[in-house]
């Protein structure tokens, strides 16, 4: 109704629903069944896993959305949140390391009252308890959407024509990746996050060296354009992105493990022939030139797109190649 009716963007109309749509996702007890059906409440019928939904979803759809990236991907992508597929447990542990020894700095107090010392540990003790069962349900909640995700993703790559290869990112980065990049600072991350999931999951038609290639030839402009909100959630996105690419050039270990050996570094259709380490570090210092030139140009013509450029810097300042 909302695509068709009242004429609203696709991937607007997924923002408006995505609370509903977190919940038919995370929630194992709502999942669809293929051969008993309706499972738990009638909010499973919103999962982007479950058949039917997807099938409403593509009717929405305009016809020049589905002529390379397949339409479930596309109902999948739009439907998951940052929490479905990133989980900061370095932040949790730190959170709970922190309280830990404050309480023990709390308990070897004999300065505080005994009362008020008691009810300050464990008043901690119980934010530890707390935190501590929200990390065990977010790592099983995550678990569980990695498996439908893997399932659904690879079937649907499986699906597509060796043809597509090549077109298969810059579709997916017209109708996925660029709209979302520029929606928040959440979407932008999340943006990032699941690619860069997809190329551990070695989808059979999905080049990742494409993908990253054009970003630098296809996103890295749009900084020039960009408002100060999509400035600010492309630098995110970049961040993370840049990240990946510069662990793998500063590490041959890292890369040979993590890239090299996965299906979207390779060069050619067919029987691969990976991308080696000194041709990934060529690639790369190409990538670099065309980025910082972009960046450049933007800072000089300061009046139009300086202010933009600036701002997605700062959100890219900790990459130290861009430095």
């Amino acid at each position: 109704m909302l695509c068709r009716k009242l004429q609203i963007e696709p991937h607007f109309a997924f923002r408006v629903t995505r609370s509903l749509l977190g919940s038919a996702v995370t929630d194992p007890r709502l999942s669809w069944d293929e051969n008993k059906g309706r499972v738990g409440k009638n909010v499973c019928e919103w999962s982007p896993f479950n058949k039917e939904f997807c099938s409403k979803s593509i009717r929405a759809l305009p016809l020049h959305y589905l002529t390379v990236l397949a339409p479930r991907f596309y109902v999948i992508f739009w439907s998951l949140t940052l929490q479905d597929v990133y989980l900061p447990v370095a932040c949790y542990l730190s959170c709970i390391a922190s309280l830990e020894s404050r309480s023990s700095h709390i308990e070897g107090d004999l300065s505080m009252i005994h009362d008020k010392r008691s009810k300050d540990v464990l008043r901690n003790f119980g934010t530890i308890d707390l935190l501590k069962a929200e990390l065990a349900t977010r790592r099983e909640q995550l678990k569980f959407v990695a498996i439908q995700v893997r399932t659904n993703i690879t079937a649907i790559f499986s699906s597509l024509h060796y043809k597509h290869r090549r077109t298969i990112p810059e579709a997916m980065l017209q109708y996925c990746v660029i709209p979302r990049a520029t929606q928040s600072p959440e979407d932008a991350m999340f943006a990032a996050v699941f690619i860069h999931q997809l190329h551990f999951m070695e989808l059979p038609k999905f080049s990742s060296l494409l993908y990253f290639d054009r970003i630098i030839k296809d996103v890295i402009p749009l900084v020039l354009c960009a408002t100060d909100r999509e400035a600010r959630s492309l630098g995110i996105y970049l961040k993370r992105t840049f990240n990946l690419l510069l662990r793998w050039r500063c590490n041959s270990i890292a890369y040979n493990q993590e890239a090299a050996m996965k299906v979207g570094f390779s060069l050619f259709y067919g029987p691969t022939t990976t991308c080696s380490f000194e041709q990934f570090s060529i690639i790369f210092a190409k990538w670099h030139e065309q980025a910082t030139q972009t960046f450049e140009y933007g800072l000089r013509q300061y009046d139009s797109h300086g202010r933009s450029t600036l701002l997605t810097l700062i959100k890219v300042r900790t990459h130290s190649s861009l430095r």
